[in-house]
């Protein structure tokens, strides 16, 4: 325990010494800049320079050791609160361009910054002797010596202060990588006195409750895995009357394979109905916590159109419907203000009629269609009805636009474009080439031999998108 402690102390004084030597460059690089610019109009200026910073302070991870710097990791322009710069200049009056330009160059917010210009006299001695006597001239020599040994000193400090910075920054990168190995222990340590039982105070559980925890947490919860059959075939209907469809697609995504083989052989309109999940988005709703499914009216032959005239003409059973059906009801407001002021009469049967079932256009799988399929397409249209021209992907429908049509869609994309989606018979190709300007064409040829054209890019499935509008139509020709 002692080892750790003192490790984590080292760690603590070398993250500060590391903080010094930041300090001590950014304050050296602001220095450098500023006396650089400010050469420009006087080159014997001199600049020092003070920051003021943020203090944090904390305590080191698992430890009661307290922790002060400047910053957690490196200083921040945030961590700055006032730079203060004294400028020496021997300029009589300082160039308003040059206070700009000073200002300029100091990377932080005005307001935390304080400039002040100081003059800077030089000294020079009032009086020169023609002659120099010999004392004068030994002491001279004893000053040039002097002179030389505090420069020799200062050379050796700042060689050992160099030298001093470049192994605390060693140490620093060397006990970044402690603390990581540091905290990867911590952690793994955490975890085995948690599965031991020793880090909450409390014993291991049994491990039939430990596993029943486990399932809650991570598996998905099955909320429609006790749900009774008869009041899922009401919700679903209940859907596909009111066209709920995207609230019925994520209950279909919800419930078990056996439940859906129930609804598949109870419901007549099951089938189609299900199919029709594989074009339609999911949409997540709750209308299936409302006790009303406990008990529900069997409405699952009775379309919304027929509810709305029962319900016209008696009132009462809007309380027996559910809140899908109440709310899809075809009803005026004053017929809708009586019917939620009637009470139900819960005594009184009901014979709920047998309705037409909805008309669903599912998706038509149509396989790949060829070039002579295309081409009677072409020649004649009609061959498909409008309802089931969408499940057909073909440039087909394009051609069969007018001229005008068909160039102003075409402009909309570039010759390399056109050529990922160029695709078709040639007679169809041939007609939306005649609507190009020539180059365009040129271009579009030289590209077909360099780019394959497939069906699957995202030009071909916006072209068939606009051929399948209705603006544009005319005769072929």
């Amino acid at each position: 325990m002692k080892i750790i402690f003192f490790l984590l102390t080292m760690l603590s004084c070398l993250a500060a010494r590391a903080d010094l030597l930041d300090r001590i460059h950014l304050e050296d690089t602001i220095r450098t800049r500023i006396e650089d610019v400010f050469h420009l109009y006087d080159d014997k200026a001199k600049v020092l320079i003070h920051f003021d910073y943020k203090s944090f302070s904390g305590f080191l991870p698992g430890t009661n050791v307290e922790s002060k710097m400047a910053s957690p990791d490196r200083i921040e322009p945030g961590d700055i609160t006032k730079l203060y710069v004294e400028i020496y200049s021997e300029l009589d009056k300082i160039p308003p361009e040059a206070k700009t330009v000073v200002m300029h160059v100091i990377p932080f917010e005005a307001t935390k910054v304080s400039v002040e210009y100081k003059q800077l006299k030089p000294q020079f001695p009032q009086g020169v002797p023609h002659a120099i006597d010999s004392q004068s001239l030994a002491m001279i020599a004893q000053n040039s010596v002097s002179s030389l040994g505090k420069v020799f000193g200062v050379v050796l400090f700042l060689t050992m202060i160099s030298f001093l910075f470049y192994a605390i920054y060693s140490n620093y990168i060397k006990m970044k990588e402690f603390k990581l190995q540091v905290g990867a222990l911590t952690q793994a340590l955490t975890q085995a006195l948690a599965e031991s039982g020793m880090g909450g105070g409390s014993r291991s559980m049994p491990q039939e409750a430990k596993a029943q925890t486990i399932s809650v947490q991570t598996g998905e919860e099955k909320i429609f895995e006790k749900f009774p059959n008869e009041s899922l075939k009401e919700i679903f209907a209940d859907c596909y009357w009111a066209k709920a469809d995207g609230y019925a697609t994520w209950l279909w995504k919800k419930i078990s394979s056996d439940q859906k083989s129930l609804l598949l052989e109870g419901l007549p309109f099951m089938k189609d109905y299900s199919l029709s999940f594989l074009q339609t988005s999911p949409k997540e709703q709750t209308e299936h916590d409302h006790p009303y499914y406990l008990n529900p009216s069997p409405l699952a032959l009775t379309s919304q159109e027929d509810l709305s005239q029962m319900v016209k003409a008696n009132p009462g059973l809007w309380r027996r419907l559910s809140p899908l059906r109440q709310k899809n009801l075809t009803l005026g407001l004053e017929e809708k203000i009586q019917a939620m002021s009637s009470p139900a009469d819960a005594t009184k049967p009901v014979s709920y009629p047998k309705s037409t079932l909805r008309q669903l256009h599912t998706a038509q799988h149509w396989g790949h269609l060829s070039e002579a399929d295309e081409n009677a397409l072409y020649q004649n249209p009609n061959l498909i009805p409008d309802e089931m021209k969408s499940t057909i992907q073909s440039l087909v429908w394009l051609a069969q636009k007018d001229v005008g049509f068909i160039k102003t869609t075409l402009e909309k994309y570039d010759a390399r474009s056109l050529a990922s989606a160029w695709v078709g018979p040639t007679e169809v190709l041939e007609k939306l080439e005649k609507t190009l300007p020539e180059k365009k064409v040129r271009l579009l040829q030289t590209y077909k031999s360099k780019i394959p054209a497939t069906r699957d890019s995202e030009v071909y499935q916006s072209l068939v998108k606009e051929g399948l509008t209705k603006e544009g139509y005319s005769n072929v020709g």
